[in-house]
């Protein structure tokens, strides 16, 4: 998921309450001989609910985890994606830090090396106001932070799921290294589960230590951007031949070993998802006939298709629903088409990659055109620029369910906001 602001000490662009995914009917996927069963949202709707919690969110935009219970929005929500952790540039593993990154540097190549935030994570006390049980942190607690609160929220909603999303638009330098040979994706992946799943976190400013964050996430999310593309950040690596197999590649083995570490921990399913690219040029390099057998589900990232930073436009829909035949987008071999969610690229996407396990974004935020001579669709821009309006706290979680995708039809069913 890009957001464009990735400091790891100061909100980010995209504000901090949830961005809505749309969810398609629910099922059962199977993963390298493991059976998913995505369990159906609250409500009855026949779709499953997801949703992003900004790790950043608690400083500016003051949103917590205990907002979620107080806004009923945990309620209606089966699976939480808690992002960004980021890969060590060293060791190529999962780690923890406190240092913020040059998110605001778009030019900067190495604006997320070593960059985290495990003060937000397992750090920064919580009172009573602020903490969903209402009961304030305390000196002595293992952990405190988001994780804790997770354990918190998961405690008073024990369907929920909540997985834990590496990468994202500055956290993505590192994802073609790790993938690159057997060894360093064995060494990634086995890394990632003893901090996160065993909860082996490094002991930093008196909290964490062995098993510490233990039964806080129940899964991974894979937000690689992009894999075989020079569209992601600058100064990202990447292979344009070898990163789609071996992302591949990496997703089996990330789905063997959580399966193996499943079977160890009372043949619990421990969930793999991925943030997957929606633009036509950057979902070409990703195998989508092959990666559906690993993953619970995927998540197709259906915005910023258009926007200012397109410098003579012409102006355009950034999140389209349906195809326009007017969209001058360049068509990519073999059979996606120009532009739009409901008709064209992502429906083949999801239908190729997750059958009806796919998720389709809508943003909560806009993209605007300076247009000081022509308004509308398909308008030349006279004075190329662009900005990003976000909502401010207080905010509403925007949470919106689709419940079902057709995809013989390519059309929707149902589409509501939950």
């Amino acid at each position: 998921m890009r957001v464009s602001k990735r400091s790891a000490l100061a909100v980010g662009a995209a504000s901090a309450l949830l961005l809505g995914a749309l969810s398609v009917v629910a099922g059962q996927n199977t993963a390298a001989g493991s059976q998913a069963t995505v369990t159906p949202a609250a409500g009855g709707s026949g779709g499953i609910s997801v949703a992003y919690f900004d790790q950043w969110s608690i400083y500016q935009n003051a949103y917590y985890l205990r907002n979620l219970d107080t806004s009923g929005a945990a309620a209606k929500l089966n699976y939480l994606i808690y992002d960004f952790e980021n890969i060590d540039p060293t060791n190529l593993t999962c780690f923890e830090a406190n240092k913020a990154s040059d998110s605001t540097n778009e030019s900067d190549p190495n604006a997320g090396d070593g960059a985290g935030d495990s003060f937000a994570d397992y750090q920064k006390s919580f009172d009573a106001t602020t903490s969903v049980s209402g009961v304030a942190d305390v000196f002595n607690q293992p952990i405190v932070g988001n994780f804790n609160q997770i354990k918190e929220l998961k405690a008073k909603y024990p369907n929920l799921k909540v997985v834990a999303s590496i990468g994202g638009w500055t956290y993505s330098k590192y994802f073609s290294d790790v993938a690159k040979t057997a060894a360093s994706r064995q060494k990634f992946v086995s890394s990632c589960i003893d901090m996160f799943l065993n909860g082996n976190l490094p002991a930093q400013g008196g909290y964490g230590g062995p098993g510490t964050g233990a039964g806080v996430f129940d899964g991974f999310d894979l937000d690689w951007e992009y894999v075989g593309s020079p569209g992601g950040h600058t100064g990202n690596h990447f292979d344009p031949v070898n990163d789609g197999p071996n992302y591949t590649a990496l997703l089996a083995e990330w789905r063997s070993e959580l399966n193996t570490w499943g079977a160890a921990h009372g043949g619990v399913h421990p969930l793999l998802t991925a943030a997957l690219p929606g633009g036509q040029d950057k979902i070409a390099k990703v195998q989508t006939n092959q990666i559906g057998q690993y993953l619970d589900y995927a998540n197709i990232m259906t915005y910023d298709m258009h926007g200012g930073f397109e410098p003579t436009g012409p102006t355009n829909h950034q999140a389209p629903i349906y195809d326009n035949p007017a969209d001058p987008m360049t068509a990519v071999a073999p059979d996606l088409l120009p532009s739009g969610t409901q008709d064209t690229t992502t429906l083949r996407v999801v239908a190729r990659t997750q059958g009806d396990h796919g998720f389709l974004f809508f943003n909560n935020y806009v993209r605007n055109y300076s247009l000081p001579e022509h308004k509308g669709v398909q308008a030349v821009l006279k004075l190329p620029s662009e900005t990003i309006t976000v909502p401010r706290h207080p905010v509403t979680p925007s949470i919106y369910r689709l419940s079902r995708i057709s995809i013989g039809r390519s059309t929707w069913t149902s589409v509501g906001r939950c």
